[in-house]
């Protein structure tokens, strides 16, 4: 009996260990991935019915894109495809860049929200 519960305990742990590379992904890259790719396609749209100048619009954009790239597209880099070089800066400050962009982004973003919004009252 202990050898048959033994090798059931490795087989599940065997199984585990194997979906532990999957799981990973899920929880960490591809979530962020999702959500600062929504992030990005919601600022877009906003970005289009604002009044402020194109190449205000053209920053704002190339910040979140950039600051996607360098948050997800680093972790994606690390975790899925185990680069190792990438892998040793996530625990470096270098890391912070990405998501201080996508900051500094939704920052600009509300700026020209409240520089841009031309509300009109239509009047009968």
């Amino acid at each position: 009996i202990a050898k048959n519960n033994t090798g059931a305990v490795l087989a599940i742990s065997a199984s585990l260990n194997s979906r532990a590379t999957i799981d990973a992904i899920k929880g960490g890259p591809h979530s962020h991935g999702n959500l600062e790719a929504l992030l990005n396609i919601v600022v877009g749209i906003v970005i289009c019915f604002l009044a402020v100048s194109a190449r205000f619009k053209q920053v704002i954009s190339w910040t979140f894109i950039t600051g996607t790239l360098l948050h997800s597209g680093v972790l994606y880099l690390a975790v899925a495809f185990d680069v190792e070089m990438v892998g040793a800066s996530l625990a470096s400050p270098v890391a912070l860049v990405g998501p201080l962009l996508v900051l500094a982004g939704l920052a600009m973003m509300g700026i020209a929200s409240i520089r841009g919004f031309r509300g009109e009252i239509v009047r009968d």
